[in-house]
């Protein structure tokens, strides 16, 4: 059956309010996977420096990045959920969804300027009825600080925990969503403060095991190769953790210098990304380089890049 174009008219899908509901709570994983988006932010607006307080009943994030220039400004880019970034103007950012994590944790207030944004959705999702406040205030901030107070005791952590005491573990390894976001912020390309903790390393303090195009690799061999055993391995997307590999060869971390391709909760690579492809088979090689030297015999393929 054929259709008669000249009656078919076009009609533009719609949103139902109650997907906003939908959109943050399936993106949110965890406080400390929120708060990276936070950092992600930051790096996005330009800041060179992110504080970080955090404990049982909130946390501060503060930058000295560009803000928001004004109410104009705010609508478009804090009031439309997935507007998408242009091309170039973010180094994480595509749909500015990810600040939506944080909304499902705690009622947070966003100074910028000589304004404040409120959000509050510690409400029923029946109520169908999602938005912000915003204020003006006396007091300036040049970037963003962001005040965020948990609608319940959201876990149970110790703020005082000695952060300088991590290696290599992954971000899913631990319980403690301080530890989990230290990690997490490892090589983040700018400064970033836990508690008054400087989480990242600087690229002058580390050495990686290989270096390409794409990513670096700062890989140790495992203890017990051939064994049986599995490790883990963390993935960084351009400094900030996004996702591990398990590997019997090698444990450790590989820091990708081009953008991997993830999901919207950006904690799993796409099947088609060509970066992540290039890691797993450069990650191939040096595990085939190191069964040899130990004359082990490796299973498996490169991918088809």
């Amino acid at each position: 059956m054929q259709l008669n174009k000249a009656q078919m008219e076009t009609h533009q899908f719609g949103i139902h309010p109650s997907i906003i509901y939908t959109l943050i709570t399936a993106q949110a994983s965890g406080v400390d996977k929120a708060l990276l988006e936070l950092v992600m932010n930051s790096i996005d607006a330009g800041a060179n420096r992110i504080d970080i307080e955090i404990d049982e009943l909130g946390f501060v994030v503060r930058d000295n990045g560009r803000g928001f220039k004004d109410i104009e400004t705010i609508k478009e880019c804090f009031g439309i959920l997935g507007l998408p970034h242009a091309e170039g103007d973010a180094y994480y950012g595509r749909f500015r969804l990810g600040r939506m994590q944080t909304f499902g944790y705690a009622k947070t207030e966003w100074h910028t300027k000589n304004l404040k944004m409120i959000v509050d959705l510690n409400i029923s999702p029946e109520t169908e009825s999602y938005g912000y406040e915003v204020v003006e205030c006396d007091e300036y901030h040049q970037g963003c600080n962001i005040t965020g107070i948990f609608y319940q005791d959201m876990f149970e952590c110790d703020p005082n925990v000695d952060l300088s005491l991590i290696q290599n573990m992954s971000p899913y390894d631990v319980q403690n969503p301080i530890v989990a976001l230290a990690i997490s912020v490892k090589y983040a390309p700018i400064d970033v403060y836990i508690n008054g903790y400087r989480c990242n390393k600087r690229r002058d303090e580390v050495v990686p095991m290989a270096i390409t195009k794409k990513a670096s690799y700062f890989l140790q061999p495992a203890s017990r190769v051939n064994s049986g055993a599995v490790y883990t391995i963390n993935v960084f997307n351009k400094g900030v953790f996004a996702y591990t590999i398990d590997n019997a060869f090698f444990l450790g971390d590989i820091v990708s210098s081009e953008n991997i391709s993830l999901n919207m909760a950006r904690n799993e690579p796409k099947a088609t990304c060509g970066v992540h492809r290039s890691i797993k088979n450069k990650l191939f090689d040096l595990c085939d380089e190191l069964s040899a030297s130990l004359n082990v015999v490796k299973t498996g393929k490169k991918e088809v890049d």
